[in-house]
């Protein structure tokens, strides 16, 4: 669900990107808000509705290394997925990996 918020916030831009040109540095802060805020909400309705269930771990710091690991999963799935589909939106996933690794 993270990615797709993710995939949204930079869909959106994109259909932006032409039409508002002029205010897509703009539109990019308050998209990566939205989508942080968006995840962080998410995530506490998750966790507290998962509560003690044996899949997740009770330690954040371990919810928190298995969560990036699968995100990083997931992402390079996506980008494995649009090389063979849509080689224009490649940046999408390209760019959580680069989060996600933490290389910016």
């Amino acid at each position: 669900m993270l990615r797709s918020f993710s995939y949204a916030r930079h869909v959106a831009l994109r259909t932006r990107a032409t039409s508002q040109s002029d205010q897509i540095a703009h539109l990019t802060r308050w998209a990566a808000t939205w989508e942080a805020y968006t995840s962080a909400a998410f995530l506490q309705s998750y966790f507290a509705t998962g509560g003690a269930a044996s899949a997740l771990p009770a330690d954040t710091e371990a919810r928190a290394g298995y969560l990036r690991f699968f995100m990083i999963d997931r992402a390079v799935r996506e980008l494995d997925g649009e090389c063979n589909n849509r080689v224009e939106w490649i940046g999408i996933p390209i760019s959580g990996l680069v989060d996600l690794l933490a290389l910016r």
